[in-house]
C-alpha cells in the first residue's frame, strides 16, 4: 500500500531560517516558516526547480534520498555534530548527505556520508561551498572564494585526567639528618593580620 503523499512548497531561504517566508501545503494552503522546516526535518524531498519571476516549474527532481535507518543510525551515532567547522548543533537535528554523487561514485554507504544541520546541508547544496572528505575522517570544507577550513571527525576517545597512581612510591619531603635542612616548621611570632 502505498503511502500518503504530503507536499509542501517551501523556499530555501525559509528552510535555511534567514526568512519567515510561509510555505504552502498543497491543497491546503499557507502555512508558518516554523511548522514547514519542522515537517521538513523527517521528510523525504523531492527538488523542483521553479523561475522565481515567473512561477513556472523549469525541472522536477528525479530522484528522491533517504538512507535506510541502520545506516541513518549509525551516521548519525559517528558524527555526533554537524560536520561543518565551528557547528555544535548535535547530530540528532542533522540530514545525511552523501559525499559522491551519481552510480559512478559509489554505493551508499558509512564511507560516503557524513551528518550536517540543516542550514550548513543547504548551505554545500546550494551557495558553491565544496566539501573533501578525507580517509582518516577529516573533511575540508571550501568556500566559495578559496578558503579552506578543517572539520574532524568526533573523537570517542575518553576525556581522561588522568589521576595520579596510588601504588607508585610518593616522595615526601624529608629533612637532612646531617645538616638539619629540612621544610621550614617556625611559626611567626606575630599575631595575625602578618
Amino acid at each position: 500500500m502505498r503511502k500518503p503523499l504530503i507536499q509542501v512548497v517551501v523556499g530555501l531561504d525559509t528552510l535555511t531560517g534567514t526568512s519567515q517566508r510561509p510555505a504552502e501545503l498543497l491543497g491546503h494552503g499557507p502555512i508558518d516558516a516554523d511548522t514547514a522546516r519542522t515537517l521538513a526535518a523527517d521528510a523525504l524531498w523531492k527538488r523542483l526547480t521553479t523561475d522565481p519571476l515567473s512561477g513556472t516549474l523549469l525541472d522536477h527532481g528525479r530522484t528522491t534520498y533517504r538512507p535506510p535507518t541502520p545506516l541513518a543510525d549509525h551516521v548519525t551515532g559517528r558524527d555526533q555534530y554537524c560536520r561543518f567547522p565551528t557547528c555544535t548543533r548535535r547530530v540528532l537535528e542533522l540530514d545525511h548527505h552523501e559525499r559522491f554523487h551519481g552510480p559512478d561514485n559509489g554505493h551508499t554507504s558509512d564511507t560516503n556520508l557524513n551528518g550536517y544541520c540543516r542550514t550548513h546541508h543547504l548551505l554545500k547544496e546550494h551557495q558553491d561551498w565544496h566539501v573533501l572528505a578525507h580517509p582518516d575522517g577529516r573533511l575540508t570544507w571550501i568556500t566559495p572564494t578559496g578558503a579552506r577550513h578543517v572539520s574532524e571527525p568526533y573523537d570517542y576517545r575518553p576525556f581522561t585526567d588522568p589521576l595520579p597512581d596510588l601504588d607508585a612510591p610518593q616522595e615526601i619531603p624529608s629533612a637532612d639528618v646531617e645538616t638539619g635542612d629540612g621544610p621550614d616548621t617556625t611559626e611567626d611570632d606575630d599575631p595575625p593580620p602578618f
